[in-house]
């Protein structure tokens, strides 16, 4: 099989179509998609390396690996990393695409591809790994056979699928979320009054994304430096990709307004029947009235309204997010070491093996 890379944003737009094509026949979350992905090497993709992978049988092109080079940090050493694209850190999100009929081959091809000693990495790190998938197969056959791979159980994302009517998903609600919701609610409607707010409009999208920022800053994420609003990059990802999902009527947001002003956010995407929470915050001054809770629930009851058979809350699934009723759907991450010397000498420090060193020893 033979594969070509795609190693520069200005080249994404070649692929769209071939792109759109695999997501057809193997469809990502929608973080995985050509729409998020290419808003995102717009905006984040700052000093790391495009590396998109296209493996062709024939005349066809059958699959699709959307990775990064980046520098990341294993011990004490930077080292140069292949990566799906994107750290947003979403699970599900990046991941191969192939035609169905081709799936093996493309997974047993990319997991060699990766491994070769003369690549521009040294590393690789793979989430989003589909237990029993043809990539989870084809990375178990290469640490079978004695490659360098460290293969694990990645965090799980937390999905709710959603019922017929909001009653019936109030009822799958752990009881103290519901007792939570609803305690929250009064007080907050008693002491200060509220109302939610759903933009759709691709025109309002502007708007309010400024107020979800503005919220952002005041928020616990924000404080800490790690909120929508933290940088200008991240200001800029988020118009240009709900812009983009906006002019296909795919782009949603909730704002919780209490005393006048908004208090609290979700910033969503509809894909697929799905509703995507990509995030959320609320004013850390009114915590005491559960902000983030109620902005949370009423965004899965517009999502339910809207017709969505589920909603997706990422990684990781956390006793906050099983709480409303949502399942944790497992994932398996890899990081792999190239053939090269160095490669192997990495493995070595990231697993202390005593093993790794004596086969370099024989080996020199």
């Amino acid at each position: 099989m033979r594969v070509s890379v795609v190693d520069h944003p200005a080249e994404m737009a070649r692929i769209e179509d071939l792109w759109r094509q695999l997501e057809e026949a193997d469809p990502p979350s929608v973080t995985g998609t050509f729409c998020f992905l290419s808003s995102w090497c717009r905006q984040r993709l700052g000093r790391d390396r495009l590396q998109i992978l296209l493996f062709h049988q024939g005349a066809s092109c059958v699959g699709l690996a959307p990775l990064m080079i980046a520098q990341r940090r294993m011990g004490p050493l930077r080292v140069p990393t292949a990566l799906y694209l994107s750290r947003n850190g979403y699970v599900p999100g990046p991941r191969l695409l192939a035609e169905p009929g081709a799936r093996r081959a493309v997974a047993e091809a990319l997991t060699d591809y990766l491994l070769e000693g003369s690549r521009p990495w040294k590393a690789v790190r793979l989430s989003n790994i589909e237990p029993g998938g043809a990539l989870d197969e084809a990375i178990g056959r290469r640490l079978t056979d004695g490659a360098r791979i460290n293969f694990g159980p990645d965090e799980g994302s937390a999905t709710i699928e959603l019922p017929e009517t909001w009653q019936a998903l109030l009822a799958r609600f752990r009881r103290d979320r519901r007792k939570t919701l609803r305690n929250k609610t009064r007080r907050l409607d008693r002491e200060l009054g509220h109302e939610i707010i759903t933009v759709r409009d691709p025109a309002e999208i502007p708007v309010a994304l400024e107020a979800c920022f503005d919220i952002s800053e005041r928020s616990w994420q924000g404080q800490a430096g790690t909120g929508i609003a933290s940088d200008a990059a991240s200001r800029a990802f988020y118009h240009d990709v709900m812009a983009a999902h906006g002019r296909q009527g795919r782009a949603r947001i909730q704002l919780l307004r209490a005393g006048g002003r908004p208090v609290a956010f979700e910033i969503s995407l509809a894909h697929r029947d799905t509703h995507y929470a990509l995030k959320t915050g609320y004013d850390e001054a009114l915590r005491e009235y559960g902000p983030g809770v109620i902005v949370e629930a009423a965004a899965f009851r517009a999502a339910l309204e809207a017709g969505d058979r589920r909603v997706e809350l990422f990684h990781p699934a956390s006793q906050a997010k099983l709480s409303w009723g949502a399942a944790s759907t497992p994932y398996r991450r890899a990081t792999l070491f190239t053939g090269s010397l160095s490669g192997r000498l990495l493995q070595l420090a990231r697993s202390g093996r005593r093993r790794a060193l004596t086969s370099l020893r024989h080996e020199a």
